[in-house]
């Protein structure tokens, strides 16, 4: 996969799965995907819970290898115990490119770095790109497509932000809204990342 179709993949997919799809308000797979389905298009969109039958709206499946059609990308959001079985769920489905949200890994200790670790050799022998862990979504203007639940009104435009930091992207974006610049994309990429741009 060269890096035109990671980034499509990434930044204006055809479908998609949230991974810890809720109805629950406030949290992170409530956020995320009612952010995705405001901005659908005519992507293809997924909830991934085992507990509900339905989220937002959406028919819930068990696990990704539920779901009949294909799934590009995956944004996941479920507990850091629950990573490396999704992982495995991600291979299993050819998953190209997948948002991982969930925190509570390296940086709070050493179970948490293991499971770390362990998710990311899993995507590395099944091929798939991964933004995170801890990290707060993407967007991109031009094909209407938002996984960072939290924004305010962004202005199209053509300046692109990478940061490795989700504080440090949101204070550049909001300072930059009040100056009036326009943004076409922001990405934020962990050190530790596999997904090299």
């Amino acid at each position: 996969m060269n890096l035109k179709q990671q980034l499509d993949y990434l930044f204006n997919p055809r479908s998609l799965a949230v991974v810890g799809a809720s109805n629950v308000f406030g949290k992170w797979g409530f956020n995320i995907l009612g952010r995705v389905l405001s901005s659908k298009g005519d992507r293809q969109i997924y909830a991934i819970n085992n507990k509900e039958p339905e989220a937002l709206g959406l028919k819930t499946y068990g696990s990704l290898v539920d779901v009949r059609g294909p799934v590009g990308l995956v944004v996941i959001t479920v507990p850091h115990q629950a990573l490396s079985q999704v992982m495995h769920d991600c291979v299993s489905k050819k998953v190209k490119v997948a948002i991982v949200i969930t925190s509570g890994l390296a940086e709070v200790g050493a179970e948490g770095a293991r499971i770390e670790r362990e998710m990311f050799e899993i995507a590395r022998r099944g091929g798939i790109h991964i933004v995170g862990p801890n990290c707060l979504g993407n967007f991109d203007t031009a094909s209407n497509f938002y996984t960072v639940p939290f924004l305010p009104k962004v202005k199209k435009g053509n300046i692109a932000l990478i940061s490795q930091s989700g504080n440090s992207s949101q204070s550049v974006l909001n300072h930059g809204l009040e100056m009036g610049l326009g943004f076409r994309q922001v990405h934020q990429q962990r050190k530790r990342s596999r997904f090299a741009l």
